[in-house]
């Protein structure tokens, strides 16, 4: 799985459009080329737009893979207030629906 690897959701985070358990194919090449064996980049190819999925390792155990939407990009300021992301820039806000 060198170019598109599948990945297990693991978590509620991004329903509903995806649920846990949900299985995703990740393009290994969206944002540059890494060097897996040194974690080091050796080219960008492009930057993370909002609402974009993005596939990451945990900065404190990297065995751990997160799978996220991207809310914000550098520049942006985000505030989080009652369960609510905004988004001023871009004149929208984000709720997660509690079930």
């Amino acid at each position: 799985s060198f170019m598109i690897q599948p990945y297990q959701v693991p978590t509620g985070s991004l329903e509903p459009s995806i649920i846990p358990g949900d299985l995703i194919l990740v393009n290994q090449f969206s944002y540059g080329l890494n060097f897996p064996v040194w974690h080091k980049r050796l080219f960008n190819t492009g930057k993370p737009q909002h609402g974009q999925i993005a596939q990451f390792r945990y900065p404190v155990n990297e065995r751990v893979d997160f799978i996220k939407r991207v809310i914000g990009v550098p520049g942006d300021k985000i505030s989080y207030i009652n369960k609510t992301f905004f988004i001023p820039k871009h004149h929208f806000c984000i709720r997660k629906q509690m079930m």
